[in-house]
């Protein structure tokens, strides 16, 4: 394959949590364009516990190789390599696996620990040349360990050591949680355990080891790539996942995640399956709960991952119930009630018969109930007999079934209501640091972003010069001016044009002059002498307030800080500060305090 200018590989990497297809384009040994598709089909179920494969793990798995040889072929691959876990090697049935892959074409090879830690580390070196580091491939069952360094002036690698250790994400969560999220107790018991085990790797060394100055994380994938293009050089991280994390951020990742844990954060709730997926792969503990409707098709992915779902038919009930069955789940639900938002939901007449028929469902676990109040902000009436409500459906539907949470209110109820049968509200705008309505415990709220950019031009128009699509504005006087670099593609409105809409610069307020444009607002910096280019606008923070946007723009605050488009760069603030760190490309940062 060497002489090829270009060619097409697949490669099939699994795991005990995923199965993984990565297609690539390989030239002159480097990886010039991949794409990747995960399937979580965990194969490691039960395994530690019985020393065999569930079969119904193995045929998630082959269903998944059967969809990633479709794909490989369309993509026209030459090749497909098939890595497996050590697991295939390891399990007494391992052959039911082996001979599947083998029936689709495939040629599956089981990488050992130590030359799965050899082959990744030789992979990722590259981007570290001249530092010792430690690479940690973490995967499901184990972690494997390489220490060494990359040499660029010699042209060599040293590698220095090498380990697998017992700390995989399934492992962990089947020895030490009984429920996800875990416990405080029960998160310090598996950190306490995993650094015993890091604790013997490094007692392991030799005494005139030199400490390794990086820990260097990556995805399992890494390792597949690099086995299928053992001459890849230089390793390009923007095509393949790769996370560089220092010894002190890991702590303090750590540290958050405890401190989450301990603020008994039950759920994130999530609008689809696409954002239950990006939090998971996130490496997040608490489960998503999908607040919207799931499509057929979504559903087996909810399954496998045991994440929530609000249902609200008779249909999603079955379909969900029979998916939990084929892959030998018990699934957690939460049951919709229509109480007035009219948008889904199980309707009060639907009652009895959906007590009846869940009794059928032996694969669901009814956990939670909850509806939607769609007029707590603005008209108590209709709110006092939407609780009312809710709160005979909770009472009738607790005498046949034990639910573990119970919860109507967002924002505003939990500011200004009681709710007797809640034990969880679903808090929205609060979370931004902002009330709904005006309430006792609104002096209580801090903001929680803001939005910054940076002036990208500033310039001096004479008079009688137009500014901005259409002409609608002209100046009437020499005016200096400031182009900043956001726009409605940002999520700054449209509608915020001629209604006294302003940017702070400098400390000075100033003005919006013209209509917005797709990436760029011009503003007036005439009071602004010392405004300059690459200095900051603030956009909406300490002195321009989201509630003065909504207001302006004719809208609510909720569109405001949801319509902030995905291209605007994030970062978290230990303290709110005016002048946050920016990209050096003018567009504009949201800053989490």
């Amino acid at each position: 394959m060497a002489d090829c200018k270009r060619y097409k590989v697949a490669a099939i990497d699994l795991g005990t949590v995923s199965s993984r297809l990565v297609l690539a384009q390989v030239e002159g040994g480097a990886i010039v364009e991949s794409s990747k598709h995960t399937e979580i089909t965990d194969l490691g179920e039960g395994v530690d516990a019985t020393g065999r494969f569930c079969e119904a793990a193995v045929e998630r798995v082959l269903a998944a190789c059967r969809m990633f040889v479709d794909e490989a072929r369309a993509f026209g691959a030459a090749c497909i390599c098939t890595t497996c876990t050590s697991a295939a090697r390891d399990a007494s049935n391992a052959a039911l696996l082996l001979d599947g892959l083998r029936d689709l074409g495939l040629e599956p090879q089981v990488i050992p620990g130590e030359v799965e830690a050899r082959l990744t580390f030789f992979g990722v070196a590259h981007d570290f040349a001249g530092e010792r580091i430690i690479v940690a491939d973490s995967g499901g069952g184990s972690t494997e360990l390489a220490t060494g360094v990359y040499a660029p002036e010699r042209g060599v690698f040293a590698l220095e050591g090498t380990r697998s250790l017992d700390i995989g994400c399934r492992r962990v969560t089947e020895r030490f949680f009984s429920a996800l999220p875990p416990s405080c107790g029960e998160l310090a018991a598996a950190a306490a355990w995993a650094g015993e085990q890091f604790a013997a790797y490094f007692e392991g060394l030799p005494s005139d080891f030199e400490r390794a100055e990086r820990l260097v994380a990556v995805g399992g994938t890494v390792t597949t790539l690099v086995a299928l293009v053992h001459e890849l050089e230089p390793y390009d991280s923007s095509f393949v996942h790769l996370r560089e994390l220092s010894l002190e951020q890991v702590s303090a990742a750590i540290e958050r995640m405890s401190v989450l844990d301990s603020e008994g954060i039950a759920f994130f709730g999530v609008a689809n399956v696409g954002e239950a997926r990006r939090i998971s792969q996130a490496g997040c503990r608490t489960r998503p709960y999908i607040l919207g409707p799931a499509f057929p098709e979504e559903r087996e992915e909810i399954v496998l991952n045991g994440w929530r779902s609000f249902i609200s038919t008779m249909e999603e009930a079955e379909h969900y119930n029979s998916l939990a069955r084929l892959y030998g789940k018990t699934l957690p639900i939460h049951l919709s009630v229509d109480t007035g938002m009219g948008r889904g939901g199980f309707l009060p007449d639907q009652l009895e018969e959906l007590l009846s028929r869940l009794g059928e469902l032996d694969s669901l676990y009814p956990e939670g109930l909850g509806a939607h109040l769609p007029c707590a902000d603005e008209d108590r009436e209709i709110t006092l007999r939407q609780i009312a409500l809710f709160e005979r459906m909770a009472a009738r539907i607790r005498e046949k079934l034990p639910l573990k949470y119970c919860h109507l209110a967002n924002s505003a109820a939990s500011l200004d209501y009681e709710i007797p049968s809640n034990n969880m509200c679903r808090p929205g705008l609060v979370l931004y640091g902002f009330s709904p309505i005006d309430s006792p415990w609104a002096s209580q709220l801090r903001p929680a972003m803001a939005l910054f950019s940076r002036l990208t031009v500033v310039r001096t128009l004479p008079e009688g010069h137009g500014i901005s699509y259409g002409g609608t504005y002209v100046t009437d006087h020499p005016t200096r001016v400031a182009t900043v670099g956001i726009g409605y593609a940002d999520g700054y409105l449209r509608s915020l044009a001629h209604k006294g809409a302003r940017v702070m610069v400098d400390g000075v307020s100033c003005p919006l002059l013209g209509r917005v444009t797709m990436d760029q607002i011009i503003v007036d910096v005439s009071r602004a002498p010392h405004a300059e280019p690459g200095m900051t606008a603030e956009i909406m923070g300490p002195h321009i307030p989201v509630t003065e946007l909504a207001e302006k723009a004719g809208t609510i605050s909720w569109e405001i800080f949801t319509g902030i488009g995905p291209r605007v760069p994030r970062g978290r603030s230990p303290s709110f500060r005016v002048e946050p760190s920016f990209p050096i490309d003018g567009h504009p940062e949201i800053s989490f305090i």
